[in-house]
């Protein structure tokens, strides 16, 4: 997988969040590939990443929550609130916020100025070509 492989990304013109595969090593736990990752965040008050992993079924899922999204809902994902997490919301506006709890109990919170509604396409597009490279 080469690296900076987009999963997701929200931005605006002052800062952005993306999740992207990263070129090591998988883990296998029970038989179970966990994909190395990063959830990455870059504004002019803090800029940062956050390292996860990720399991084909958890990038399955996150098809799952944009359509969550596209309606309107707010999402987790990971769903199984493992640490860390990111929660996002779409009130009034776009919120995407990384929890890094309970290992450092960190967490950033972006409100994005953008319509969802139009990135929803573009992650699509991301997760499918992800998605592409493991059938």
């Amino acid at each position: 997988m080469s690296n900076g492989s987009q999963i997701f990304s929200f931005a605006d013109p002052g800062q952005h969040v993306v999740a992207r595969m990263v070129d090591e090593p998988v883990r296998e736990v029970l038989g179970i590939s966990s994909y190395p990752a990063e959830l990455v965040v870059d504004s002019p008050f803090v800029s940062g990443s956050l390292r996860i992993f990720v399991t084909l079924e958890d990038l399955r899922d996150w098809g799952r929550c944009m359509d969550d999204l596209e309606r309107g809902e707010s999402i987790v994902w990971p769903p199984e609130h493992r640490s860390p997490r990111v929660e996002i919301s779409v009130d009034e506006e776009l919120v995407v916020e990384i929890i890094d709890a309970p290992s450092s109990q960190v967490s950033v919170r972006v409100p994005l100025d953008i319509e969802y509604e139009d990135s929803i396409e573009n992650n699509r597009i991301l997760l499918n070509n992800i998605l592409n490279r493991f059938s």
